[in-house]
């Protein structure tokens, strides 16, 4: 039995998968789904530990640039789909040096 949660991304997933989350995330079109898939990937960054410690991310700065995602897709503002993890990283690069 599959333990998927609702974006269809499972929980039980080991550390390396982070990487294949980032990749359905730089392609994913759907702004519902892409949340859940941004969900996911925070709560597995999070389990993240570095030297034995457990570093949070607070969720208010989170939240806040999700909901700046999303206002520019309703906005009509989207960026991607990319091909790529590589390739959404290098958009994200050009973006900031702006």
């Amino acid at each position: 039995m599959s333990n998927e949660n609702k974006a269809g991304v499972d929980e039980g997933m080991n550390e390396k998968d982070w990487r294949k989350l980032c990749e359905l995330i730089s392609s994913e079109p759907d702004p519902k789904r892409l949340s859940g898939l941004v969900d996911a990937l925070l709560k597995e960054l999070d389990r993240r530990t570095e030297k034995g410690q457990i570093t949070l991310t607070p969720k208010t700065v989170i939240d806040r640039h999700l909901a700046e995602g999303l206002e520019d897709v309703a906005q009509g503002r989207p960026h991607g789909p990319y091909q790529s993890a590589t390739e959404a990283i290098s958009a994200l690069e050009r973006r900031a040096a702006k």
